[in-house]
C-alpha cells in the first residue's frame, strides 16, 4: 500500500557512503531508517533531506568521522537519532538545528 509507513533496514552491509540523492526517489513515506553496522565513512550533505516523514534514524556502528552541518537538514520529525559507535572527530555547528523533535 502506497500510504503505509515504511521501515527500511539496511544493516550489516558494506555500504561505504551515503550519496546525496540515494533516497530521492523513495518518496517521503520512510518513517524508520537503519543503516547501522556498515562501513559508512561519509554522508553527503542533504542525503536525508527527501525523507521528510522520517522519525527514527540509526547510523550507529559505522566509520563516520565527520558530520556536515547539512547532514540532517529537513529532518524536523526525527525523534530518535543514533550516531553511537562511530569515529566522530568533527561535528559542525548547527548540525542538530533541524532536529527540533529529537527526544532525549
Amino acid at each position: 500500500e502506497l500510504t503505509k509507513p515504511m521501515h527500511i533496514l539496511i544493516n550489516f552491509n558494506q555500504l561505504k557512503f551515503i550519496h546525496k540523492d540515494i533516497f530521492k526517489f523513495l518518496f517521503v513515506r520512510i518513517h524508520d531508517l537503519s543503516l547501522s553496522l556498515n562501513q559508512i565513512d561519509l554522508i553527503h550533505p542533504n542525503a536525508f533531506s527527501h525523507l521528510t516523514l522520517l522519525e527514527s534514524l540509526n547510523i550507529s556502528h559505522n566509520r563516520i568521522k565527520f558530520l556536515d552541518s547539512d547532514c540532517f537538514h529537513g529532518l524536523f520529525r526525527v525523534e530518535k537519532l543514533d550516531i553511537s559507535f562511530n569515529k566522530i572527530e568533527i561535528i559542525e555547528s548547527f548540525l542538530f538545528q533541524d532536529l527540533s523533535s529529537l527526544k532525549t
